[in-house]
């Protein structure tokens, strides 16, 4: 992929997460695309399971806005790395914990795998027990 098509990819996911623009997850989401998230069971697959997990992820959390960081690609444009910066106000049930009215931050690392102009398949990261500390879900610092 080219890095044009990178950036159309970003652009329109940070849409989609910032401003809940769903429509454009069937512009940049191949139909065979896989999502691999460590917090979350089981796969996540095609568009509609992609935009069924970002909703189920923020509609607890008002407010939220993803921030790029970083955004790498490699050299055969086939894979890309990004490091976000999510934040939000908790407001919702969230993993069974109910609304705190919190602010949360959660920091993470995305791999992601591009073809035909769209995604196929990423790999996240991110810091579960940062989040649930914040929440007040296990001890340590909020």
């Amino acid at each position: 992929m080219t890095l044009d098509e990178w950036e159309r990819i970003g652009r329109a996911t940070t849409a989609v997460w910032n401003e809940k623009r769903f429509d454009l997850a069937l512009e940049i989401i191949a139909p065979n695309f896989v999502r691999h998230d460590p917090g979350y069971p089981g796969e996540i697959r095609g568009p509609e399971g992609y935009v069924a997990h970002v909703k189920a992820l923020i509609e607890p959390f008002a407010d939220g806005k993803v921030i790029v960081r970083d955004f790498f690609a490699s050299a055969d444009g086939d894979q890309a790395v990004v490091r976000y910066t999510w934040t939000a106000t908790h407001t919702g049930e969230f993993a069974g914990i109910p609304a705190t009215g919190r602010k949360v931050e959660l920091e993470g690392i995305v791999v992601l795998r591009g073809e035909d102009g769209k995604l196929a398949e990423m790999w996240d990261g991110y810091d579960v027990l940062t989040l649930l500390r914040q929440l007040g879900a296990v001890p340590g610092a909020a």
